[in-house]
């Protein structure tokens, strides 16, 4: 199964919102090599 840019892109948005409303989930997301693995699939930061 592929993961397109529009899933990509909707799991960044997200991040983005959530890091904006939630200071320590923005310390995190801001000073780490976020990502998020799914079924072997990575999501990362910057991507």
């Amino acid at each position: 199964m592929k993961i397109t840019k529009h899933f990509k892109n909707t799991i960044q948005a997200y991040l983005e919102q959530r890091a904006a409303s939630d200071s320590l989930f923005e310390w995190k997301y801001t000073n780490r090599n976020f990502f998020i693995t799914t079924s072997g699939y990575s999501i990362e930061r910057g991507m």
